[in-house]
């Protein structure tokens, strides 16, 4: 559901961004704490992507040409 590495979505749990409890040996999330924590992901991710967006209008850089670098 995240898209992430098995060991990836371990550290996240072991730095309690994800909260689980576990069951022997094994962790188990509740499917309200995962698309939680993926909303809020999601989230950061788009306000992080419309700054950037914004910042390169401000600069003009959507205005400019690419190099034509094809050798002729």
């Amino acid at each position: 559901m995240l898209g992430v590495s098995r060991q990836f979505l371990v550290n996240l749990l072991e730095r309690d961004e994800i909260p689980y409890h576990m069951v022997g040996t094994h962790r188990r999330i509740y499917v309200r704490d995962l698309l939680a924590y993926k909303a809020k992901r999601d989230s950061k991710r788009r306000q992080v992507l419309d700054e950037l967006t914004r910042a390169e209008a401000e600069e003009g850089l959507y205005d400019l040409e690419p190099p034509d670098d094809r050798a002729e």
